[in-house]
């Protein structure tokens, strides 16, 4: 048995037993990612399960341990406090999902999976750290609220950067694009929920909405990343300038994942 090194805060009660055991796949496969070929592209990520082109199968390709854990929990990368090397082993996942599951229990289902094949313990704790707040910025806001929606809307599915949105066919809720370090989001209808979400996500630290904007809105954003040889402004900048939004540093306390133990080695299927 190996152990991920992990940063464990007070003790709590590992969260692990109140899931529903209930929700389990069909059948499912876990195993240990084959090394490499010499002249091979390397391909990792997840996709198919609920609200996708293939709902009955769920399959990732040389997925991390940490990669499951922040997928199955919802968790934004300052929530999984583990410290991962490179030669540990990543996972090739395939899971038969049953007809009619909804997102909720496709999410417990992959929990279950991990619990099981990996033997995770683990439990919820706050940790202090940096937080930042958004607020309306001094000169007030620069979005558009999104006018009605027709009669005819259908439902689009949920994405990384908010809940699900209703939609006509010809109206995308959302897009985004990167390119020579230079990121473009085109937004439909978001809400500010959605947009903490998507600055949590690409500036990894934890985000509260402090705006008391209850609307959807409409814009779109244009930033570079610090990194990068482009001229522009930096993502912060980029919200106060075009959204009229503003962060504001602040000490607060975060939700934060420990993992007790976890096996690198899954049970077999």
């Amino acid at each position: 048995m190996t152990r991920l090194v992990v940063s464990i805060l007070a003790c709590c009660m590992a969260y692990g037993q109140e899931l529903n055991s209930s929700h389990r796949f069909e059948a499912a496969s876990v195993k240990i990612s084959p090394a490499p070929g010499p002249d091979e592209v390397m391909r990792t990520g997840c996709h198919g399960g609920p609200g996708s082109t293939d709902p009955g199968l769920f399959v990732c390709t040389r997925a991390s341990i940490t990669n499951f854990i922040q997928y199955a929990f919802h968790l934004l990368p300052y929530q999984l406090a583990v410290q991962w090397y490179p030669d540990d082993p990543t996972y090739e996942i395939a899971a038969k999902v049953p007809p009619g599951t909804t997102k909720e229990e496709f999410h417990v289902m992959l929990q279950n999976l991990v619990i099981d094949r990996f033997k995770l313990a683990f439990h919820y704790a706050k940790k202090e750290m940096p937080v930042r707040y958004l607020v309306v910025a001094k000169g007030g806001l620069r979005m558009k609220e999104s006018p009605p929606e027709p009669a005819n809307t259908e439902v689009v599915a949920d994405s990384a950067t908010g809940p699900a949105t209703t939609s006509t066919p010809d109206r995308i809720p959302y897009s985004m694009t990167m390119k020579n370090g230079r990121s473009t989001w085109m937004a439909r209808g978001v809400t500010m929920g959605g947009i903490v979400s998507m600055l949590a996500a690409h500036l990894r630290e934890p985000i509260t909405d402090g705006t008391a904007l209850t609307g959807k809105y409409d814009f779109t954003l244009s930033w570079v990343a610090e990194s990068s040889a482009e001229t522009g402004p930096s993502l912060a900048e980029a919200i106060e300038e075009q959204l009229g939004l503003k962060l504001e540093r602040r000490k607060g306390f975060a939700d934060v994942f420990i993992i007790d133990h976890v096996e690198k080695v899954p049970v077999e299927n």
